[in-house]
C-alpha cells in the first residue's frame, strides 16, 4: 500500500490495518493516487491542477506526471477487473448506466454509537482517468455527520458518475488484457463448492466459466465432475411404515433407484436429474417380515455415450416385531 502511494504512521501496525484501522488514516488525494495503479501497476501522483494558462493561453503551469513501480500488471487488471462487478451489480451501480466501462469502489465509515455516517466515498474509474469523490464530517461530531438518508442523497457515486459525464466528448476505450494474464475454462460445479478447477473437454458449455489468472499462477487441476460417474453412497433408514433412501445427488448427474425383491425382481422406484444436495425417496410399497435390496446408478453423458456408475446394494429387512433397522451395505 506504502508503494500505491498511502502514508502510514509508525503505530499503524495493528490487525486492524487491514481493514482500514489507521491511526491518522489517508486523504482524497493519496487514496486516488493508490487507486491510479490499477491502470498499469505503476503509482502516479493525482493532481487537482493539470496545467494553468494565462488570458493569453500561454502554459503557466502543467503537471509532471511520475511514475513508479507499485504492483505487478497482472494484479492491478485483476483486482481492477473486480471492481468492474461493484459499478455493475454493487453499491456503485448508479455508474452502470454510463456507455463505457468503469470500475468502482465505494465505502463508508460509521460515528462511535451511531447510525450516521462521518464519512462516505467513491472511486470511479475508467481506462483514462481516475475520480475520487469523498464526504466526510471534518470535527467526527453527530449534528454534522451523514445520516443513512443524507448518504443516498448525496451519494458519491452518483457525483463521480456526473464528472465522468461531463469530461469526456468522446468515450474511453475498455480496459485492456495485458499479456501477463490469460483466460482459462473454469468448470462451475466445482467453484460453487469454493473450488477453482479447469473444465474438462467432456464439460458442457452451461458448466463453464471463463476466468482469468496472472499467467503465471494458472490453476492446473482438472475437474473429474464430467470424466466419470460418482460413486453413490445410497443409505436407508426405516422409518414408520416405509424405507427412506437417501444420498447426495450433483446436478449434472441423472440418478436411478433401482429395488429388488427377495426373488431379485428389480423394480425402477424413480429417476431424478438436475438435483443439487440431499436426495430422498420413500419406499411405502413394503411388506413386513420380507427383505428388499436397493441400489441407484449414477450417469452422465460424455458426447454420445454414456458413463455410468453403480452404488453399493443396501439390504433391509423389514421385520414385523418393532426392532432396530437390520442393514447392511
Amino acid at each position: 500500500a506504502e508503494k500505491c502511494g498511502i502514508t502510514f504512521d509508525s503505530e499503524d501496525n495493528s490487525l486492524a490495518l487491514a481493514l482500514g484501522g489507521m491511526n491518522y488514516g489517508t486523504n482524497i488525494t493519496e487514496l486516488c493516487t493508490a487507486y491510479t495503479t490499477l491502470f498499469d501497476g505503476n503509482k502516479k501522483d493525482s493532481t487537482f491542477i493539470k496545467k494553468i494558462e494565462d488570458k493569453n493561453g500561454n502554459l503557466v503551469y502543467k503537471h509532471s506526471i511520475k511514475k513508479s513501480k507499485a504492483i505487478k500488471e497482472s494484479t492491478a487488471f485483476l483486482v481492477g477487473e473486480m471492481m468492474e462487478e461493484c459499478a455493475t451489480n454493487g453499491t456503485c451501480k448508479a455508474l452502470s448506466t454510463l456507455p463505457y466501462s468503469i470500475r468502482a469502489k465505494s465505502g463508508t465509515s460509521k460515528l462511535t454509537n451511531s447510525e450516521n455516517n462521518n464519512s462516505a466515498l467513491c472511486v470511479g474509474q475508467t481506462s483514462l482517468d481516475t475520480v475520487c469523490v469523498w464526504f466526510f464530517s471534518i470535527d467526527n461530531q453527530v449534528q454534522n455527520s451523514l445520516s443513512p438518508q443524507k448518504t443516498l442523497e448525496l451519494s458519491p457515486s452518483i457525483r463521480v458518475k456526473e464528472i465522468f459525464e461531463k469530461i469526456y466528448t468522446t468515450y474511453p476505450k475498455d480496459f485492456e488484457k495485458p499479456d501477463s494474464v490469460v483466460t482459462k475454462k473454469i468448470d462451475s460445479i466445482s467453484y460453487k463448492e469454493g473450488i477453482v478447477e479447469l473444465a474438462s473437454e467432456n464439460t458442457p458449455e452451461r458448466y463453464i466459466l471463463n476466468e482469468n489468472f496472472d499467467k503465471d499462477y494458472v490453476v492446473k487441476k482438472v475437474s473429474t465432475n464430467f470424466l466419470t460417474a460418482s460413486k453413490v453412497n445410497l443409505k436407508a433408514k426405516e422409518n414408520e411404515n416405509k424405507i427412506t433412501l437417501s444420498f447426495n445427488a450433483l446436478p449434472h448427474e441423472k440418478y436411478t433407484i433401482i429395488k429388488k425383491d427377495e426373488n431379485d425382481n428389480e423394480i425402477i422406484l424413480c429417476t431424478i436429474k438436475n438435483k443439487n444436495g440431499e436426495f430422498t425417496y420413500n419406499d411405502d410399497k413394503i411388506e413386513k417380515g420380507k427383505t428388499y435390496t436397493y441400489y441407484c446408478k449414477a450417469e452422465i453423458e460424455i458426447s454420445q455415450t454414456s458413463n455410468i456408475a453403480t452404488s453399493k446394494e443396501v439390504v433391509v429387512s423389514y421385520k414385523k416385531e418393532k426392532s432396530p433397522l437390520n442393514w447392511f451395505s
